[in-house]
């Protein structure tokens, strides 16, 4: 999961770099792609980012996990142990990685776009206008995705976490 979490916070985080600096895109590749030593430093890169990023989203969407959870639970604290009782506990973990790639990807889904717009504005000469706009709108589309399919893994998780604790 920190993996394909992290490789698009790679993404952004080397877009930004490239905006800033007098780099092209192409020279950063190009660096990168030297030796099998720079993919293997990529992906643990990408493990720790997408670490640190779904720390970070778990923080910013706990308010909304705890009231969709509030939703379907009283007091009592039913987790994995009601799924592993009806040996659904592989699904209840697959659901459990969906929804924390689901949070990750709002967050990115706006730091992507962002950096994107930046790269079309720094580098492109015509038609930037329009490539910016639909680049900010597939952002806000992906996001707007992301956050329903979020809300619905968390309601369908609760609410059949409910229904296995009774």
């Amino acid at each position: 999961d920190y993996i394909i979490i992290g490789l698009p916070t790679v993404y952004w985080i080397i877009a930004f770099y490239v905006f800033l600096s007098k780099d092209t895109a192409v020279q950063v590749l190009q660096k990168a792609a030297g030796n099998i030593f720079s993919t293997v430093v990529l992906i643990a890169i990408s493990y720790i980012l997408g670490l640190i990023t779904d720390r970070f989203s778990d923080l910013l969407f706990d308010k909304r996990k705890k009231r969709i959870k509030g939703q379907y639970l009283d007091s009592k604290n039913v987790s994995l142990a009601a799924w592993e009782k009806y040996n659904w506990s592989d699904f209840a973990k697959f659901t459990l990685s969906r929804i924390r790639i689901l949070r990750s990807l709002i967050i990115n889904s706006i730091f992507v776009s962002c950096t994107t717009s930046l790269l079309i504005y720094k580098f492109c000469d015509e038609g930037k206008e329009i490539l910016i706009v639909v680049t900010i709108l597939l952002g806000a589309l992906s996001c707007i995705i992301s956050n329903s399919g979020h809300i619905n893994l968390l309601n369908n998780y609760y609410h059949k976490t409910q229904i296995l604790g009774q």
